[in-house]
């Protein structure tokens, strides 16, 4: 430990290393006063992708002497580390129990349990099957649930599991598949009551349109919905359109008085008729992802998103703060000349001239062959002239993704990312 330095600013030099884990680790068995600040970041987010991981992470737990277990924030498990039948062996459910902060839980590529299973191995046959969910995962302080590619023979079973958690105000749910949903979730209103969702995360690229209507029966009583937090990304090249706008604009219409963030990506603007966000005082960031890549995946749609400019132009959010509009390019390719770039050019004039204090924000990624890289800055740029022609403030973020294979299988080979303003 360096001499006549206060504890705190020890702290504060670790917490610029909170990603160098080899350096934390040295740290930790170099000074005995560091043990606790390194083990704080080091354990922070821990990742179990075999079994033998978690036999070896609980006697880590078990053996520690300096609270390791108090310092794990967030727990991502694979499928493998489950039974044949989905459910936890004995080792996980005692390292969840032990994480007594635990925050995030992410769970990844597994079959979910049938419910009598998960009764019978409980032994609580006399509770709910949400208290035996909790049993099977004692995690009352778990705040962030995160599933990806999780299969549930009901809807009923992913109510159960998020019902399991008293704290649980965010979930994020990833190709999450769904044999059913019925007409009512929830077998009680008890349930209902329980569920407190706050942040809802839905990205799908797999399913016939299912999750979604699990999501549309949340929104509806006995639930009592009220979001802060949409993330919202559905390919509706494997699913019908139809079937997820109206859903995610009633998750919009029900979030009147709680909504602070928004962040769509689509594959077709229609619903953007139907958005009205002129009464959400606490939305104050708005964003909009289009793919523009039809060339990657097929032939070019001629006038895609030409709803977006009429959006823009006739936005009523004085409440808004932040508006951002991502795009996903081919840079060379024509695939990117059917946009209506000069329509998008004037709506972003007018909507300057109408809300001077909203900051704007183009996030560009741009999917090229190595060959093909060029200065696409200026490509950009000059799809805007109105814009910069009338200094209108524009921050852009600019990613360029490298790949080897662009017909539907991109290969990720190197990533350059800057900002800087659009001028």
């Amino acid at each position: 430990m360096l001499p006549g330095l206060p504890v705190e600013l020890h702290e504060r030099i670790l917490e610029h290393l909170q990603d160098e884990r080899r350096t934390l680790r040295m740290c930790s068995l170099t000074c005995r006063a560091w043990v606790f600040f390194a083990q704080r970041h080091l354990f922070r987010k821990v990742r179990i992708e075999r079994r033998p991981d978690s036999s070896a992470f609980l006697a880590v737990l078990q053996a520690s002497t300096t609270g390791i277990a108090d310092h794990v924030r967030e727990l991502n498990l694979l499928g493998v580390l489950f039974t044949t039948n989905g459910l936890p062996p004995p080792e996980l459910q005692h390292i969840i129990r032990l994480l007594v902060n635990l925050e995030t839980l992410s769970i990844e590529a597994v079959d979910w349990p049938r419910a009598m299973d998960i009764m019978e191995y409980s032994r609580i046959a006399s509770h709910s099957l949400s208290d035996a969910v909790a049993f099977l995962f004692p995690a009352p302080t778990l705040k962030a649930l995160r599933l990806w590619n999780v299969h549930f023979e009901s809807a009923n079973d992913l109510l159960h599991l998020l019902v399991a958690f008293p704290s649980l105000s965010s979930v994020r749910l990833v190709n999450v598949s769904l044999n059913n949903v019925p007409e009512r979730l929830a077998q009680s209103d008890g349930d209902a009551h329980r569920l407190r969702i706050e942040g809802l995360y839905v990205e799908n690229y797999t399913t016939d349109g299912i999750l979604v209507l699990f999501v549309d029966r949340l929104l509806k009583p006995p639930f009592e919905t009220h979001l802060r937090r949409i993330e919202w990304d559905i390919d509706y090249r494997v699913g019908p359109y139809d079937a997820g706008a109206p859903v995610l604009l009633e998750a919009v219409r029900v979030s009147v008085g709680s909504l602070e963030s928004c962040d769509v990506k689509f594959d077709d603007d229609t619903w953007l008729r139907d958005l009205d966000i002129s009464r959400h005082r606490k939305l104050a960031s708005l964003a909009l992802g289009l793919r523009c890549t039809d060339g990657l995946f097929g032939a070019t749609q001629v006038d895609k998103y030409t709803n977006l400019p009429e959006f823009l132009t006739t936005l009523n959010a004085p409440y808004l703060r932040r508006l951002q509009l991502s795009f996903t390019l081919l840079s060379t390719r024509p695939s990117c000349n059917h946009l209506p770039w000069q329509r998008m050019d004037d709506a972003l004039v007018s909507l300057h001239k109408k809300h001077p204090s909203l900051a704007l924000n183009f996030r560009v990624t741009v999917l090229m062959r190595p060959c093909e890289r060029g200065d696409v800055i200026p490509l950009f740029v000059g799809r805007f002239p109105a814009t910069v022609a009338n200094s209108v403030p524009v921050s852009v973020d600019v990613c360029l993704i490298d790949c080897g294979d662009s017909t539907g299988h991109l290969t990720y080979v190197e990533q350059h990312m800057w900002s800087e303003p659009l001028q």
